[in-house]
């Protein structure tokens, strides 16, 4: 991959660059991976950046030295972000991403892990993602349930006015490209 790179680079081929999804195979050596997809994607422009795992395992989890160099490299652009994580990583990964400035909808695919799927963990898990995320964040998602965001305006002691994120029903009827499924006839 490195000649692939170094010829993107000279090239600049990815100046355009605003959407990419990679998928991560479990052999795959994934330190080498993540520092040639970091090289690779270091002058797109991404807003859109979607990662999956081909079989996903905890065995397969990206380092937190990925997500903040490639954030540091689109901080003002990217707007979507769709990621595989393990639960007991979740706060580490969203660290790294909540500097994004532009960032509008998140979705995270866990790994499954045993009795980890119950609908209010998940609401748990996304309501302490936005906490997190810029105020630009107004659709956030775990596994297969989306939530829209909606920002409560209260008032402190001091008659301070500040926003307090919560998850409401997604009701847009349009369904997010990462949730069809392609059959075989």
């Amino acid at each position: 991959m490195t000649s692939f790179n170094s010829i993107c680079k000279e090239h600049q081929a990815f100046r355009r660059l605003r959407s990419i999804t990679l998928a991560v195979h479990i052999e795959t050596p994934f330190q080498t991976w993540t520092i040639d997809v970091t090289e690779l994607l270091s002058t797109a422009p991404l807003e859109i950046l979607q990662i999956y795992a081909t079989t996903p395992t905890p065995k397969v989890v990206i380092a937190d030295d990925f997500w903040k160099t490639i954030v540091h490299y689109v901080t003002y652009v990217l707007e979507q972000l769709f990621v595989v994580t393990t639960r007991h990583n979740l706060d580490d990964v969203t660290r790294c991403f909540a500097t994004a400035h532009n960032l509008r909808a998140i979705h995270v695919n866990f790994y499954r892990e045993v009795d980890e799927t119950e609908e209010r963990s998940m609401m748990k898990d996304a309501l302490r993602i936005v906490q997190q995320c810029s105020a630009t964040v107004t659709q956030i998602g775990c596994d297969t349930r989306v939530w829209h965001v909606r920002r409560d305006v209260r008032m402190n002691d001091k008659t301070e006015l500040y926003t307090v994120p919560t998850l409401t029903s997604y009701e847009n009827p349009d369904i997010p490209e990462q949730f069809l499924v392609a059959r075989g006839a």
